[in-house]
């Protein structure tokens, strides 16, 4: 499907605007204008099969793209500096913007993988945008002000420091602040109500830590590669793990026996994001406490516990990762709440989280589907009732109907997400490689021939 949202607006509003002035002598100019920034649009963000695969040719010129968005990162740290960022923002955003839409690093039927590079990039974009606009920069709740340390003495230190001390101090600074997205020690994070789960690792022993985190990368990885297995290779809905797509709502089924395979499929759904996503986060952890010398208090869990949630409200604020949390305040939430104070903060942070789940469609050369954004909106209804439930009562949502409300929203009222990516070919592709699935190389094979011996005997 060749619909792309991106620039067709603007594509539509050159066609129309040319069509009224075409009789026109005298707007030419206006014209000219108009068609010329049709054609920025479409320079910085083509159409999806005009998208230029990354190759070992053209990795430098693609790299080089986002490489103003360091020093925008070591500019955020320091002080008085707000000035040059917002100066500097129109033209990183526009490399960046190019940088995410214009190349592709995946092949085409890495659908999957293609769709995750829109959704990152779109939070480099908003990560950009946050650099260059917040007027006092960021620091760390151990700072005074950007870069300058409450403890006099490493303060003192930090002002006497040599210029070479000083240029590794402000790379790992600009690359520390690009990559804690939680903001984990940060006044955008930590110091603004970020709520992080429970520690379940010990905190003290480095070497024990060192072994549970490997086991939690075992077990994510098996996990993640049997609901993977399990979406791609089940035969009850044809189509929802193929490159070409299908419904979870298989037509051929009885209404009660379609409502049970889309609920499992789209949980096993679930299960692949969370243990995806914690697969590579321990494994970055990992790399981070053995070769970096990190604390392990450093890296806090990604995710609570997703299936005992019993509100909304803690399941999207405690239970479910907080990584997107600063991009979809910055995106939607502060503006919104100049108008409508929280509850505009509320709306905009789960549009803005509609907004880019639906948009990274763009990556299969589809449109933005309304589906995807009514979720989000949902959860943001859900939240509201649950704060107007416990005016009027007292009473929080909790317990064992708190968790029937939050299966309701998420489990039942999420399906349509899942349907989306199921029909648009992005659950088809391969999110591990056959080579390496211990379930589809090794598992399956081997029970395969051991069920043929069984038969010959």
């Amino acid at each position: 499907m060749d619909s792309q949202p991106f620039f067709a607006i603007s594509e539509f509003a050159y066609n129309n605007v040319s069509n009224y002035l075409s009789n026109s002598t005298r707007t030419w100019t206006v014209h000219h204008h108009v068609y010329s920034y049709v054609k920025v649009i479409e320079f910085l963000i083509p159409r999806p099969h005009r998208r230029v695969q990354v190759t070992k040719d053209n990795a430098l010129e693609w790299l080089l793209l986002a490489s103003p968005l360091l020093p925008l990162a070591y500019l955020v740290r320091r002080q008085h500096t707000c000035l040059i960022r917002r100066a500097m923002l129109p033209f990183v955003t526009a490399l960046m913007t190019r940088f995410v839409f214009a190349y592709r690093l995946f092949p085409r039927t890495e659908t999957t993988w293609n769709y995750i590079q829109i959704v990152c990039g779109l939070c480099l974009i908003a990560r950009c945008i946050e650099f260059g606009w917040v007027p006092n920069g960021r620091r760390k709740l151990t700072e005074l002000a950007p870069g300058v340390p409450k403890d006099p003495e490493f303060a003192e230190i930090v002002e006497n420091e040599s210029l070479s001390r000083a240029f590794y101090r402000g790379a790992t600074d600009s690359i520390e602040i690009l990559f804690n997205i939680r903001g984990i020690g940060y006044d955008f994070g930590t110091g603004s109500g970020l709520t992080l789960p429970k520690v379940r690792k010990a905190k003290d022993n480095r070497i024990i830590w060192i072994r549970q985190t490997i086991c939690d990368i075992v077990n994510n990885f098996i996990w993640m590669d049997l609901m993977h297995t399990i979406v791609k290779l089940q035969p009850w809905v044809p189509g929802v793990g193929t490159l070409t797509g299908g419904s979870l709502w298989s037509q051929r089924l009885p209404p009660l026996h379609r409502s049970i395979i889309a609920t499992l499929l789209h949980a096993a759904v679930g299960e692949i994001m969370t243990n995806g996503l914690s697969l590579i986060y321990d494994s970055c952890a990992l790399f981070s406490v053995i070769v970096l010398g990190h604390e392990p208090t450093q890296w806090p869990p990604l995710f609570g516990d997703t299936w005992g949630s019993t509100s909304v409200s803690s399941y999207l604020t405690a239970d479910w990762h907080q990584m997107l949390r600063q991009t979809f305040i910055t995106c939607c939430g502060f503006p919104l709440q100049t108008i409508l104070g929280q509850l505009g903060l509320l709306l905009g942070t789960c549009l803005a989280s509609g907004l880019v789940h639906s948009c990274a469609l763009y990556s299969n050369g589809l449109p933005g589907d309304k589906e995807i954004l009514y979720f989000f909106l949902l959860q943001a209804l859900a939240i509201i009732a649950e704060a107007s439930f416990r005016k009027v009562t007292g009473r929080t949502v909790g317990g064992f109907w708190g968790s029937i409300w939050v299966f309701i929203i998420i489990t039942i009222g999420g399906q349509r997400c899942s349907d989306v990516w199921a029909r648009s070919g992005i659950l088809g592709g391969q999110i591990l490689p056959d080579q390496l699935s211990i379930i589809r190389k090794h598992l399956i094979p081997k029970t395969m021939q051991f069920l043929e011996a069984i038969e010959v005997l």
